[in-house]
């Protein structure tokens, strides 16, 4: 029998690996998986991250990316932390984060329903808010990161 070694190794694992994902077998440990819709509140538990409330399924997502400046409240991201450990808004308002640090930052929120994209030092990123609930999120690139928005109705 003749083995195989070098880059025909590499890249048979790396075709395998590829197929792994591709068919949604393989999830890297700690990334939650892809939801189609998010939870409601008839199915989430006192314990479950994300919102207490939140659209029926096949309904929009709770938040959607907005202009800068829109009206809500801002959270700056400083020292490895959210600014804010609480932030309250009212529907149809926004909350705007601006990364500060030298490391890059997310806001996403623990449900997976959105987030903003990862921010380098200097960048912003505003969601609206459309159904009210407790959302609690987190850095996705440094998970001890979370913090808590309150959206009334």
């Amino acid at each position: 029998m003749r083995r195989i070694s070098g880059p025909v190794t590499m890249l048979l694992g790396l075709a395998l690996a590829t197929a792994a994902c591709s068919a949604g077998q393989a999830t890297p440990a700690g990334t939650p998986a892809a939801q189609p819709t998010p939870t409601t509140a008839a199915s989430a538990s006192p314990d479950s991250p994300g919102p207490t409330t939140a659209p029926a399924s096949g309904t929009a997502a709770p938040c959607a990316v907005a202009a800068a400046g829109t009206d809500g409240a801002e959270v700056t991201i400083a020292g490895f932390a959210f600014g804010s450990p609480t932030v309250t808004i009212a529907v149809g308002q926004a909350v705007t984060w601006t990364n500060r640090d030298g490391a890059p930052h997310t806001a996403t929120m623990d449900g997976g329903e959105c987030g903003t994209p990862r921010l380098a030092r200097g960048e912003s990123s505003t969601l609206v808010f459309t159904v009210a609930g407790t959302y609690t999120y987190h850095c996705a690139i440094h998970r001890e990161m979370t913090a808590t928005l309150e959206v009334t109705g």
